[in-house]
Parts: structure tokens; C-alpha cells; sequence
């Protein structure tokens, strides 16, 4: 699993006063650099290799301005060329969030999907979560 701690900021609320969904795309976006560290150790753009083709969410509860949110990320199933990660955002012991994002290990100069390599899953199965 990886843990990102996040302060909502103000811009993050909607008129309804609670933090907007879009807020929470960007969250998982940023949850995701440790896993991206870990798979694209030099975060070079000009040597990436992951694309996302899929992202959901699931709102259970309203989360709120004033609050640290803890957002956890675990990896559940792996494919031959992608991967699916869980997403739950945490805030005052409660889950708020849940969603799913799919990468895909993506060759950039074929444009086309490329198998995970055993060293990539090797890393991945350190970060499986059983539920």
C-alpha cells in the first residue's frame, strides 16, 4: 500500500462546501507519484512507459475543508500489459472515497501496450492488497 497525507485546500470545496469531485481526480493523480517513483525511478517524461486508461469513482461520504485526508493506494490485480490500482481517500476514520484506476505499461514510440516485465511485477506484487 502507499499513503499520501493531503491538506485540502479552500480551492478545493464546491458551493456545496464540501471538497468537489474533481479535487479528488487530482488527489489520486498525486497518490500515484510513489508508484510511478517506483516504476520510473528518474520521473523523466522523455523515458515514460505508463498510460491510464481508466478511472472511477465512488463517493460514500462528503469529505471536508479542514481536515487532513489520508488517500491510500493499493494494487489489485495484474494483468499481462496493465495493472488496476484502489484508491480510498481517509479522513476522521472514515472512507470517504473509493475509486480504480487502470494503467497501462505503454510504449510511447509504437503507441501500442507492451507486457509488464517480470521485474515490474515483481515490484507491483510487493504493493497487492487482498480485499
Amino acid at each position: 500500500m502507499f499513503s499520501k497525507i493531503i491538506e485540502p485546500r479552500f480551492g478545493d470545496t464546491d458551493a456545496l462546501g464540501h471538497i468537489n469531485n474533481i479535487s479528488i481526480a487530482k488527489w489520486f493523480e498525486l497518490a500515484r507519484n510513489d508508484l510511478h517513483r517506483l516504476l520510473n525511478p528518474s520521473m523523466d517524461p522523455h523515458e515514460w512507459n505508463l498510460i491510464m486508461a481508466h478511472s472511477s469513482y465512488d463517493f460514500h461520504a462528503e469529505t471536508h475543508y479542514g481536515s487532513d485526508v489520508e488517500v491510500r493506494t493499493f494494487v489489485e490485480k495484474i494483468g499481462n500489459s496493465s495493472f488496476t490500482l484502489r484508491h480510498e481517500v481517509w479522513q476522521k476514520e472514515q472512507k470517504t472515497v473509493t475509486g480504480k484506476t487502470v494503467i497501462v505499461h505503454f510504449d510511447f514510440n509504437d503507441r501500442r501496450p507492451i507486457l509488464l516485465t517480470d521485474s515490474i511485477i515483481e515490484k507491483l506484487k510487493e504493493h497487492v492488497d487482498g480485499v
